[in-house]
């Protein structure tokens, strides 16, 4: 019986879905990230995603990827900030998205795959950390 996937899966810290997929978008997350960081959700949002404009009389954010890509949150060890809240795109990358890896190679996933790709019954001989 093949393992779950999570299960197999150990962040390797290389940074590069951070930094090429940058800070994803999750409106029920800015309250908290922003209490997280003792900042109001309004200066979250302009200094992180992008402006707040009104459109058909809504206020709506007009995104600005420099500020999101990289994320702003991954720090020089390749740790995150706002680990602890960060928003669910980030939990969910890259076993449980809907666009899969968008185009980056993580190093964590080829181990899982290669793993994965074993025969039924074959263990692998060093465990992955």
């Amino acid at each position: 019986m093949k393992q779950d996937r999570w299960s197999l899966f150990k962040c390797q810290r290389c940074g590069q879905c951070c930094e090429k997929l940058g800070l994803p978008w999750y409106s029920d997350n800015i309250e908290k990230m922003a209490e997280f960081l003792k900042v109001i959700p309004e200066d979250l949002v302009t200094r992180y995603y992008g402006d707040i404009v009104i459109e058909n009389g809504e206020r709506c954010v007009k995104f600005d990827e420099t500020r999101r890509t990289p994320c702003p949150f991954l720090q020089e060890d390749k740790t995150c900030q706002v680990y602890p809240v960060r928003p669910k795109g980030c939990k969910a990358y890259p076993i449980e998205t809907d666009f899969g890896r968008n185009g980056v190679d993580c190093p964590a996933m080829e181990i899982v795959d290669a793993i994965d790709s074993l025969p039924e019954g074959e263990e692998k001989e060093e465990s992955v950390e």
